[in-house]
C-alpha cells in the first residue's frame, strides 16, 4: 500500500516555497469574504410613492429619487417591516395589500410627514383581506362607490387617523360604510374621523371581535331616504369602544344590535343624534360605563328587547349643549351637575 504524503510535508512557513501556500490561503480567505459581503442587499425599510415626480415609474423599486407612481403598486410589493410613505396628492385608486407584516415588523402604509394624500374614485379605498399586521394611517379616503377601508378575515390590523367620506350613495341598495370591519380580530380603529357617509361611519359586523374602538369622530351619516346610520354600529362581541365622540348622525350615535354581545362601551361623548345616543336592542352582557348623552331626539340611552343583561352606569346630560364649531370639538356638558342612571 502507497505511503500517503500530506502534500504541504517538508514546507516551512519561513520558506520561499511556503510563500505561496501562505498567498493561496489568505486568497481563500479573501475571496470567501468577498463572496459573503456580496450577498443579496437588505431590502429598502422606505418604499416611496409620489405620482407628482417626474421619475415616477411603477416598474421602478420604490426609491426615493425614482419613485413609484402609485400607492397600490408600493402596497402589492410591500412587506414586512416596509413602509410605503406617500407623497401629496389625490390618488384616483383603489389600494390592495398584498402582504401581511410581523408583530415585530408590519407593513404600513402612511402619509408621508406633512403631506395631504386623498385616495378616491375606485370602488374602496383601501382593501386588506386575510392579512395581519397592517397599519393604515393618516389618509383622506372619500368619494368611494363601495367602502372607504375594508378589512376582511384580518387579525392585528390598525387604521388610525384617517378622514374617511362619502362612502356610497344615497339610495336604497347602494348606501356603504365609511370603514367596514368583517370577520376581523384583535384589531384597532383609532382617531379616524368617519362622516357624511351613506350609511354608519364605522361598522362591526356580526363576526368581528376583540377591536378597539377608540377616539374616532363621526357625524353627518345618514342613508337619506330613511333614517337607519348610526355613527358607530356594532354587530359582533368582546369589543372595546371607548373614548369616541358621536354626533349629528341620522340615527343613534353608537349602536349595538341584535347579535352584539359582551362588549365595553366606556367614556363615549354621543349628541344631537337623530334617534339614540346608545342604543342596544336584543344585545346581551354589555357594559355601558361613563358615557355622557345629550340632545339626542329620543332616548339618551335605550336598553330593550333582550338586552336584559346589559347593565348601563351612564352620565347623562339633560340641558341644552352649546352648537359645536368643528367636527373634533368635543364639548362636556357643563352648567347643572349630571344626573347618573343606572339601567339593567
Amino acid at each position: 500500500m502507497p505511503k500517503l504524503v500530506h502534500p504541504f510535508r517538508g514546507f516551512k512557513l519561513g520558506s520561499r516555497v511556503g510563500l505561496p501556500v501562505r498567498l493561496l490561503a489568505a486568497a481563500l480567505i479573501a475571496t470567501g469574504l468577498l463572496v459573503a459581503a456580496s450577498g443579496p442587499a437588505a431590502a429598502a425599510t422606505v418604499l416611496y410613492v409620489n405620482q407628482s415626480s417626474a421619475s415616477c415609474n411603477d416598474s421602478g423599486a420604490g426609491t426615493q429619487a425614482a419613485p413609484f407612481c402609485t400607492i397600490n403598486k408600493a402596497a402589492s410589493v410591500a412587506t414586512a417591516g416596509q413602509t410605503v410613505q406617500v407623497a401629496s396628492g389625490t390618488y384616483n385608486e383603489l389600494v390592495t395589500v398584498a402582504h401581511s407584516g410581523t408583530a415585530a415588523a408590519p407593513v404600513t402604509l402612511t402619509a408621508a410627514s406633512g403631506a395631504s394624500v386623498t385616495v378616491s374614485g375606485k370602488a374602496d379605498g383601501f382593501k386588506l383581506a386575510s392579512k395581519s399586521y397592517v397599519v393604515v394611517q393618516n389618509f383622506t379616503v372619500t368619494g368611494t362607490t363601495s367602502y372607504g377601508i375594508l378589512v376582511s378575515g384580518s387579525s392585528q390590523v390598525t387604521l388610525r387617523g384617517n378622514h374617511v367620506s362619502n362612502a356610497g350613495q344615497r339610495a336604497s341598495g347602494l348606501t356603504k360604510y365609511g370603514i367596514r370591519l368583517q370577520a376581523t380580530t384583535a384589531s384597532l380603529v383609532s382617531g379616524n374621523v368617519a362622516f357624511n357617509n351613506s350609511d354608519a361611519g364605522i361598522f362591526l359586523d356580526g363576526t368581528t371581535s376583540g377591536v378597539r374602538v377608540t377616539g374616532n369622530t363621526t357625524y353627518g351619516n345618514a342613508r337619506g331616504y330613511t333614517r337607519a346610520a348610526p355613527g358607530i354600529d356594532v354587530r359582533g362581541h368582546n369589543n372595546t369602544i371607548d373614548r369616541n365622540v358621536s354626533h349629528n348622525n341620522e340615527d343613534s350615535g353608537l349602536q349595538f344590535y341584535t347579535g352584539s354581545h359582551d362588549n365595553l362601551v366606556v367614556d363615549n361623548l354621543s349628541y344631537r343624534n337623530g334617534d339614540h345616543g346608545i342604543d342596544d336592542l336584543h344585545s346581551t352582557g354589555q357594559r355601558i360605563i361613563s358615557n355622557t348623552v345629550y340632545n339626542n331626539v329620543t332616548a339618551g340611552i335605550n336598553v330593550e328587547g333582550s338586552s336584559r343583561t346589559t347593565s348601563a352606569w351612564t352620565t347623562v346630560s339633560t340641558r341644552h349643549a352649546p352648537r359645536a364649531t368643528s367636527a373634533s370639538t368635543r364639548p362636556r356638558p357643563a352648567g347643572p351637575r349630571s344626573t347618573t342612571t343606572s339601567s339593567t
